[in-house]
This record gives structure tokens, sequence and C-alpha cells, in this order.
């Protein structure tokens, strides 16, 4: 009997820290999008009109270098790379992780409306590549 009493104390003062639901807010009205820095796309083709874009996302293989100190490992850490393509052969390649801050910053840089980044967006959303909840105003 006080060993469960005890349990339940315990288990009372745990502290639990929880994830924030990633969320893609897009406001069709005045063509906001704001997203968190966590929200990352997963390997993906979209073509939209003129413009062509294609994400992967490849493992990569992290080896530390040997030294006295063995408490460094081998781990393999996903790297994302993004292509985008327009009819004039530009190519914008996104490093590292593909993140929705990463795409849209490239998009704006090729010009592309807000009307067409809403757009490329639901469809990401919508072939399962988005991993945030989207939630159109």
């Amino acid at each position: 009997q006080a060993e469960a009493v005890y349990f339940i104390a315990s288990v009372e003062t745990l502290r639990v820290e929880t994830d924030v639901e990633a969320r893609v807010v897009i406001n069709e009205r005045t063509g906001t999008i704001v997203a968190g820095g966590n929200v990352v796309i997963n390997e993906v083709m979209i073509s939209h009109g003129n413009l062509t874009i294609h994400t992967k996302q490849r493992p990569v293989i992290s080896q530390p270098q040997a030294s006295f100190n063995n408490t460094a490992k081998t781990v393999v850490v996903p790297v994302s790379d993004t292509e985008v393509i327009e009819d004039n052969a530009t190519v914008s390649i996104l490093p590292d992780k593909t993140t929705v801050s990463g795409l849209a910053t490239a998009l704006n840089e090729m010009g592309v409306k807000p009307r067409d980044i809403i757009a490329i967006f639901q469809a990401i959303k919508k072939a399962g590549a988005l991993n945030a909840k989207l939630i159109i105003m």
C-alpha cells in the first residue's frame, strides 16, 4: 500500500515536456504564410506552371574522428536537397534540411507570386509530404 502511494506521488511530480504541433498557417486573402522553423518537407516533386521543384532526402553517415575519447558514436543523419527549375533553366539547391521557410524563401527569390506559393503548399500537403497541420484562413 505504501509503495503505491509513493509511486503515485512520484508520478504526480514528473515534469513532462510535450512537442508543439507543427503548423503552417496560410491567409489566402493577403497571401501570408506563417510556419515554425521546425516544419520539414519530405521528398516530393512539384510541377507548377513553368516551375519544377524536386526535393529529396538522403541519409548521410556522420563518422567522428578517432580519438582517445570513446564516447563519440557514428550516426545516420537525414539531409534534404531541393532543386527548383524554371523554363530558363535556373536551378536553385537548398542544402541541409528542406523546410517550409527555406522553400518559401527560394520561391520568393524566384519571383513566384504568393497565390502560387499557397497552391504549391496545398499540393505538398495533399501529397503527404508536409509534416505539419495546414490551416487555411
